[in-house]
C-alpha cells in the first residue's frame, strides 16, 4: 500500500498544535492559581502566618515555580505562536472536483440548460475567443469546462458523481500520514532511525524499568517497602509516642533523601549537629522527663538515624538551628515524619491497636504544633511563656487547653495575660479562636435490613453506627446534644460520585491552614473518627480521615455487635490531625437485647408415609434440623470466650 505524506506539513503542525495546546493551558492556569494564591490571601491568614514562615514558603515555592518551570511554559507559548502562524500562511492546494461548480450550475439543471451554458460558456472561455494575453489561462479554463461538459451529459457519469463524489464510479481506499515528507526521505533515513532507537529502544525501556522498580519498591501510599516491614516488626502494642519518634526516625526512607545524602559528611553540618546535640540534650534536661541519651558511640554506628532523631527533638523544642543546611534538612525530615506516621497507623489498624492508634495521631499534633509530649497546650499560641503557664494551675482557675481559655471572661483571660500588650493580646485571642472545634451532635445504632423494628441489636449482627459531626464557634459547647435527627437513608449513587469526588479531587480540604509556626509547611486541619474499647485496647472501627468539614456531616461506621445481650460502653473518638486539646472523647451505649423469635405456623397436612419420597425429604430435613441445634450449642460456648473484646455492665 502506498501512503501519502504530508508535503506542506500542515497537518502535522495540527498535531503538535493540538498537544500543546492540551498542555499549555491547563498548566498556565494552574500557574495563575499559584500566583493568585500569593497574593490573595486574606487578612485573617495572613495572620495565623508570621514573618519567618513567611518568608520560607515564598522561597520554597519560588524555588520550585520559577526558574525552569517558567521558562518551559514560555518557550512553549512561543512555540505556540510560531505554528499558528506557520498553519495560517501555509497553502493548501487540495480542492474538490465539482462540475457543477466548474459550469456555474445548480445540482438541479437539466440536459438543456447544462448544453445552453456549455455555449455561453464557450463564448467566454474558448481559446480563439479570446485574447492572445490570456489565451494560457483561459485554455486551462475551457478544459476544466470541457471535462465537466462531458460527466454532466453522460448519464451514468452523473450519477456515479452524485452517488461517489468522482464520474468513475467508487474510488480505491487512500491512506495517508500526517508526517511531513522529509521525514520519508533516503537523505534523512540515518536521523530518523537514531531517534527511533532513542526514544523506542532507550527511552521507554528505561521508563518501564523505573516504574517496574518503583512498583516493587514502594507500596501505594508511596513509602518503601522496606520502610513498612521495618514497621511491622519494631511498633508493638504498647509503643509509646518516643518510641514511635525513634522508629520513624530509624525509617529506611531517610536514605534516599537528596539534601540529607549531600549534608552527610560535611564538616560545617556535622559541626551543626555537634552543638544542636547539646542544646537538645539541655531542653530536654529542663522540659522533659526523658533525656537525651545518644551516644557518640551511637552516633558513629547510626548516623541517620542519630541525625533523624536529633532533628526531630530539636523541631519539637523549638530549637534554633543556624546552619542554613542543616535547617532544610530539618524541614524534610519533619515533613517526612508526618508522611511515615501514616505508615505507622496502618500497621496500628492492623492488629488493631487503639493505645498505638491514638499516639500516632498525637504524635502528628506534636510535630505540627513543635510541642514535645505532655507539654502544656497554650504553648500552642504565640507569646505563651512558663511564666503565664504558672498561673494557669491555681486554687481560682484550672486552664489546661485553648478552649478553657477563650471560656474565660474577657476581664479574667485579660488578667491571666497582664503581661503582654494590647497588640500582642489582641493577636493571641485571634489566634485561639481560629482553631477549628467540632462537636458530635447525635449517634445512632441500627440495624440496617429489612427488619420491622431497625433499633433493637440482635447478638452477632453487623450493626451500622450513624453519627453526626458539626464544625462550630469557639463559643459554642461541645457535648452531645440528641435532638438533631439523622437522616440514616444511604443513597448509593450519591456515595459513589462521592467516592468519585474524593479520588479524582485532591484539593478536598477547603478550611484555612491551621496556625503552625514551626512547621515550614501549609497544613489545613482534618479529624480522624473511631470508635474503640479502651479496656481491652481494641479499635473496632479503623479511623477515617475527614478533610472537608466545613459545616456538618453524617458518617456511619459498620461493626459486629457482641455475641451477648447487655448493655456495652464503646468509646468513640474525635480526634484533631494539628492542634492539641481539641479532640473529643465520648463514651456511648451499644444495647444489644435477645433475637427476636418469629411466630411459625403448625402445618395441618398430615406426615408422609416413610417409604414415600416426601417421607425421605421430611426425615432429612429432621436430621439437619438436629445438626443445627448442636452446632448452636457449640457456637455458644465459644462466644463466650470469643466476648472479651466488650464488657457489658449489665455482667457488672
Amino acid at each position: 500500500m502506498k501512503y501519502d505524506y504530508d508535503e506542506t506539513g500542515a497537518n502535522f503542525s495540527y498535531f503538535i498544535l493540538s498537544l500543546l495546546i492540551l498542555f499549555l493551558v491547563p498548566y498556565t492556569i494552574y500557574c495563575i492559581k499559584n500566583l493568585g494564591g500569593k497574593k490573595g490571601q486574606s487578612g485573617h491568614t495572613e495572620v495565623l502566618l508570621n514573618e519567618k514562615k513567611k518568608a520560607r514558603l515564598n522561597a520554597k515555592k519560588s524555588d520550585k515555580s520559577s526558574g525552569l518551570r517558567y521558562v518551559l511554559l514560555i518557550g512553549g507559548w512561543i512555540l505556540l505562536g510560531l505554528l499558528v502562524y506557520k498553519v495560517m500562511n501555509t497553502e493548501v492546494d487540495y480542492v474538490e472536483w465539482d462540475p457543477y461548480q466548474i459550469m456555474e450550475l445548480k445540482k438541479s439543471a437539466t440536459p438543456a440548460q447544462i448544453k445552453k451554458q456549455y455555449k455561453l460558456l464557450g463564448l467566454k472561455y474558448h481559446p480563439d475567443k479570446v485574447e492572445e494575453k490570456d489565451r494560457a489561462t483561459a485554455e486551462d479554463r475551457w478544459i476544466e469546462i470541457t471535462k465537466a461538459y462531458k460527466v454532466l451529459t453522460d448519464d451514468e457519469a452523473r450519477r456515479n458523481f452524485e452517488e461517489y463524489g468522482h464520474p468513475d464510479g467508487k474510488q480505491s481506499f487512500s491512506l495517508g500520514i500526517a508526517l511531513p515528507a522529509w521525514l520519508a526521505e533516503s537523505s534523512n533515513s540515518f536521523i530518523v532511525l537514531i531517534l527511533y532507537s532513542s526514544v523506542f529502544a532507550v527511552a521507554l525501556p528505561i521508563l518501564v524499568h523505573r516504574w517496574w522498580k518503583n512498583s516493587k519498591s514502594y507500596t501505594r501510599d508511596k513509602l518503601l517497602q522496606s520502610t513498612m516491614a521495618r514497621f511491622y516488626h519494631e511498633v508493638k502494642e504498647k509503643t509509646s509516642i518516643n518510641g514511635l519518634l525513634e522508629i520513624i526516625a530509624n525509617s529506611p526512607e531517610y536514605e534516599t533523601l537528596k539534601i540529607q545524602n549531600s549534608n552527610m559528611g560535611v564538616f560545617s553540618v556535622e559541626d551543626a549537629l555537634t552543638k544542636l546535640s547539646e542544646k537538645v540534650k539541655l531542653a530536654m534536661s529542663n522540659f522533659a522527663s526523658e533525656r537525651w541519651d545518644k551516644t557518640k558511640k551511637y552516633r558513629q554506628e547510626h548516623p541517620r538515624a542519630f541525625r533523624n532523631s536529633l532533628l526531630l527533638h530539636a523541631h519539637l523544642f523549638r530549637i534554633q538551628i543556624e546552619n542554613k543546611r542543616l535547617q532544610e534538612e530539618q524541614e524534610a525530615v519533619v515533613e517526612n515524619a508526618l508522611r511515615l506516621l501514616g505508615g505507622v497507623l496502618q500497621i496500628a489498624v492492623a492488629h488493631s491497636w487503639l493505645d498505638v492508634t491514638n499516639n500516632c495521631i498525637e504524635l502528628g499534633q506534636l510535630i505540627v504544633q513543635a510541642m514535645p509530649p505532655h507539654q502544656h497546650a497554650l504553648f500552642q499560641l504565640p507569646f505563651i511563656n512558663p511564666e503565664i503557664i504558672k498561673h494557669c494551675d491555681t486554687k481560682k482557675r484550672k486552664i489546661n487547653t485553648i478552649k478553657d481559655l477563650l471560656n474565660l471572661s474577657d476581664e479574667d483571660r485579660r488578667s491571666l495575660l497582664r503581661t503582654l500588650d494590647d497588640e500582642q493580646y489582641n493577636e493571641l485571642v485571634e489566634v485561639a479562636k481560629s482553631f477549628p472545634r467540632i462537636k458530635v451532635t447525635n449517634v445512632e445504632f441500627k440495624v440496617l435490613g429489612e427488619r420491622e423494628d431497625e433499633a433493637a441489636i440482635a447478638p452477632g449482627v453487623f450493626v451500622t453506627c450513624f453519627i453526626k459531626l458539626r464544625q462550630i464557634r469557639y463559643d459554642e459547647p461541645e457535648t452531645i446534644e440528641g435532638e438533631e435527627v439523622i437522616n440514616t437513608e444511604i443513597n448509593e449513587v450519591e456515595e459513589k460520585k462521592e467516592k468519585m469526588r474524593t479520588l479524582f479531587d485532591k484539593a478536598t480540604n477547603p478550611n484555612d491552614p491551621i496556625y503552625a509556626p514551626y512547621l515550614m509547611m501549609e497544613k489545613r486541619p482534618g479529624w480522624w473518627l473511631m470508635m474503640g474499647n479502651p479496656q481491652v485496647n481494641k479499635s473496632l472501627t479503623p479511623p477515617t480521615k475527614i478533610n472537608d468539614l466545613t459545616d456538618e456531616k453524617v458518617l456511619r461506621f459498620t461493626f459486629q455487635a457482641p455475641p451477648k445481650t447487655g448493655t456495652f460502653p464503646i468509646t468513640l473518638y474525635v480526634k484533631s490531625d494539628c492542634s492539641l486539646g481539641f479532640d473529643i472523647v465520648q463514651e456511648v451505649k451499644l444495647v444489644v437485647v435477645p433475637a427476636p423469635k418469629y411466630h411459625v405456623f403448625e402445618d395441618e397436612i398430615s406426615e408422609p408415609e416413610e417409604d414415600s419420597l416426601a417421607g425421605q425429604l421430611a426425615a432429612m430435613k429432621q436430621e439437619m434440623a438436629n445438626e443445627k441445634k448442636k452446632n448452636a450449642a457449640k457456637k455458644n460456648d465459644d462466644d463466650d470466650e470469643d466476648s472479651s473484646d466488650y464488657e457489658s455492665s449489665d455482667d457488672e
